[in-house]
């Protein structure tokens, strides 16, 4: 009778694992807007895509019998681009995987330390993939350079994803208490978001800095001792904790994304390092619309652990899209190589429907 380590070394089992513990990791800040767009699936390492730009223009106004004027169509501009994986494995020495114990219990509980094993290194691809998305969001000339992030396995300037995004500066430093950033400054980031777009903003992400400039200027200080309807929103907003506020007609959200470089002692990087860049994106019922993540297959063993096939070896493989995760059998000493990855690219279909916003400049 099949025993849940069996069950979980099946490759089916194990990519779902992961894909569960991706959709659940707190690692996923910018990544998740992504996720909220349009899934493509391709079916070579190459992804074809339209990126749309509406028109802004105004239709003309006829007489009820008189003929239709011609305009121009849709702005339409054919895009590629080439997929990009990240995938790591770690080697369990067979006996350590028979005898790891489970946790709170003296009892050996394999399939626990396999699992665990499965969360860690599912983060720490989601770490990865979250930065990605981040810097795609707040890169002003829009490119990121994939050779360039920490612990990438290929060279700098070897693969550089391009993003279609918008930029403006403030007029005056947010970091001064006494720049009047509702009434002079968010509106005209408002403006240069629709005159880009065609439509208004609905979600800013900005970092722990920002979050300091909101609550310390004093025009918002000032709207909380007035006791107004929106001063007390803002109050109650910031006393939860300061992850989202609503303020000038965009929803506020406050990226928290670190990781720890392997060094001695750990040494802490931000994931929003720019601290002072804010990216605007569209609301939440437009991203569809304006984002898309393109899906990559990748091939799993159909069996419990990866080996050489005797008759057609294509019985032997399975196709899964994104998220992938099995075990290959390794020898002297006897234990399993586990292997998890993704496979896509994060695409922003409307020209300009990301705006990085640069709160000092």
């Amino acid at each position: 009778m099949p025993t849940a380590l069996d069950e979980l070394f099946m490759a089916e089992a194990m990519t779902g694992s992961v894909r569960r513990f991706a959709e659940q990791s707190e690692e996923r800040s910018f990544w998740k807007y992504y996720e909220g767009g349009e899934r493509l699936s391709p079916v070579t390492d190459v992804v074809k895509w339209d990126e749309v730009r509406f028109s802004r223009d105004l239709a003309p106004v006829t007489g009820p019998n008189s003929p239709s004027k011609a305009t121009k169509p849709l702005g339409i501009i054919k895009r590629t681009g080439e997929l990009f994986a990240v995938k790591e494995h770690v080697d369990l020495d067979g006996r350590l995987l028979k005898m790891a114990r489970g946790e709170g219990s003296t009892l050996p509980d394999p399939a626990g330390y396999l699992n665990a094993n499965l969360l860690n290194l599912t983060n720490r691809a989601m770490r990865t993939l979250n930065l990605i998305a981040c810097k795609s969001f707040l890169t002003t000339n829009g490119q990121v350079d994939l050779g360039a992030i920490a612990n990438a396995d290929i060279a700098s300037g070897s693969f550089i994803l391009t993003y279609p995004v918008n930029s403006a500066n403030a007029a005056v430093s947010w970091a001064a208490a006494s720049t009047k950033i509702r009434s002079t400054e968010i509106n005209p980031l408002k403006l240069a978001y629709r005159k880009g777009t065609g439509f208004a903003p609905g979600i800013a992400i900005a970092s722990d800095d920002v979050e300091g400039y909101l609550v310390g200027n004093t025009e918002a200080t000032e709207l909380l001792k007035n006791g107004s309807f929106a001063g007390r929103t803002l109050e109650s907003s910031f006393m939860e904790g300061g992850n989202s506020v609503r303020y000038g007609g965009m929803e506020w959200r406050f990226a928290r994304d670190q990781y720890y470089a392997d060094a001695t002692p750990d040494t802490a990087v931000d994931i929003p390092a720019a601290t002072d860049l804010v990216a605007i994106l569209p609301p939440e019922n437009r991203h569809r619309e304006c984002f898309a993540l393109a899906e990559g297959i990748q091939l799993i063993p159909t069996g419990a652990i990866a080996s050489l096939a005797t008759g057609n070896p294509f019985s032997l493989i399975a196709e899964t899209r994104g998220w992938f995760a099995y075990l290959e059998l390794i020898t002297n000493p006897i234990g399993v190589r586990l292997h998890v990855g993704y496979c896509g690219l994060p695409i922003q279909k409307v020209q300009k429907s990301v705006l990085v916003f640069n709160a000092i400049p």
